[in-house]
């Protein structure tokens, strides 16, 4: 008798013998992962899902990204995957199209959110966002995907406004000019 436990196999997937399945009906055929039912929801116990909420919880996918992603479900409290088929559960980062070359940092765009949502959550003016994503065409943010990855910060943007002197001084990059540009000299 060994103190050791005693190593179980478990297979990647639940249903190994299946080989290549059919995806279902309007998936998209573009993912980075597919999940096929029924999948272990739990490996330490053995428990197996076909639950739409168990399979994108396992590739930390929202509900309504994996339905969005796979059109033949619904996101209500029984949708469950139907066995031997394939669904989307995991796309690949798509960056929009024409970003500005000075973008320092970019941001997932997330279900439940617009583009005015994602560009005040990283303090950046509307009209800014749009300049540094010209694939949103215009303020009203036309083009904007969810899942689409944006540029949210350029070096030495300052969103417009006063910056008091408390606690912090106001950031070098809207420092008034007291002389002329041929000087070079810049008040702090």
């Amino acid at each position: 008798m060994s103190l050791l436990p005693t190593v179980t196999y478990i297979p990647a997937s639940y249903n190994e013998s299946t080989g290549v399945s059919w995806y279902a009906e309007g998936t998209r055929l573009d993912c980075a992962s597919y999940i096929q039912a029924p999948f272990y929801s739990n490996y330490t116990g053995n428990i197996t899902s076909s639950s739409c909420a168990d399979a994108a919880a396992q590739y930390d996918a929202s509900l309504a990204d994996f339905v969005l992603w796979n059109p033949s479900l619904d996101d209500s409290d029984s949708c469950e995957l139907v066995d031997g088929l394939q669904y989307c559960a995991q796309v690949y980062n798509v960056t929009a199209q024409d970003i500005t070359s000075y973008c320092t940092q970019w941001a997932t765009a997330p279900s439940g959110y617009d583009c005015y949502m994602l560009s005040a959550s990283y303090g950046v003016d509307i009209d800014a966002f749009v300049s540094w994503n010209p694939s949103l065409v215009n303020s009203n943010c036309t083009g904007y995907q969810m899942g689409t990855s944006y540029c949210v910060a350029v070096n030495g943007y300052q969103q417009p406004g006063e910056y008091p002197d408390y606690p912090f001084p106001a950031p070098r990059s809207v420092a008034r000019r007291t002389s002329s540009p041929k000087q070079g000299v810049i008040a702090n």
